[in-house]
């Protein structure tokens, strides 16, 4: 081995070791913030004294946790998560179980066990109240979830887009809308700040309406910023996850 090969051999180990860390950091943030809205929407539909806290849940529970990534903000946008991608439990579960988290898995399980995923409320939609952090649910069910409905595989969801992604998407209520800048952003490997200015730009609209469509989106993706794995794990997300401030980090 020659000096040049060692410190190659050196780069590369640490270069992908790094990104398979960032990577299962932000999975493991992904999943435990699905999981707290899922709780969340638990309580409110079955817990037995929820009628006590009513709209002051989520400020009672940030008043209680006092924890920066279970603030007031925080668990509403992890309620909003839950209600909008509730096909990610059979991910969710499986990811739990191969991390041999059985414990907090045991809740999932059951429910996919029993087939209570496809029969009782989870799967509703959400009526938009600004005024209030616990958005009620509707009280007639939408249809029985469908895994083909879904137009990107959970999976897909789960491993290549980061929570600080997700939460750019939660706002869009439209399916459709929403699958294509998920397509793109995994495909593309946008990074959140592209992804947002794709969305501000009204990027799916432009392409609804331009006559060559395909010549702008060959534009947009040999543009686009790529995501870098610092970007994730330099996150506010990310760091309030594992319990860090930005002053606490040095580069």
């Amino acid at each position: 081995m020659i000096f040049n090969q060692l410190t190659n051999n050196i780069r590369t180990t640490s270069d992908t070791l790094r990104s398979f860390a960032g990577k299962a950091i932000n999975q493991f943030l992904t999943v435990r913030n699905w999981m707290i809205g899922y709780y969340i929407v638990e309580f409110e539909q079955k817990g037995e004294d929820k009628a006590k806290y009513g709209e002051k849940l989520l400020q009672s529970l940030a008043k209680e946790l006092k924890e920066d990534s279970l603030s007031q903000r925080n668990l509403r946008l992890y309620r909003q998560f839950f209600l909008t991608y509730p096909q990610l439990v059979q991910e969710i579960s499986a990811f739990l179980q191969k991390s041999s988290l059985f414990q907090i898995s045991q809740s999932l399980t059951g429910q996919l066990q029993r087939g209570e995923f496809k029969e009782n409320m989870i799967w509703q939609s959400v009526i938009a109240k600004s005024d209030s952090d616990n958005l009620p649910i509707r009280q007639s069910p939408i249809a029985q979830f469908n895994s083909e409905e879904f137009l990107v595989e959970p999976q897909r969801l789960l491993t290549e887009l980061s929570y600080t992604h997700l939460v750019q998407l939660f706002p869009i209520k439209d399916r459709l809308k929403r699958a294509f800048y998920e397509i793109e952003c995994i495909n593309g490997c946008w990074s959140v700040r592209e992804l947002q200015r794709q969305i501000e730009t009204l990027y799916y609209e432009r392409c609804g309406m331009s006559l060559t469509p395909e010549k702008l989106i060959e534009r947009i993706r040999n543009n686009a910023e790529v995501t870098n794995i610092k970007d994730i794990i330099k996150s506010p997300f990310t760091f309030e996850f594992l319990g860090l401030k930005a002053k606490n980090v040095v580069e």
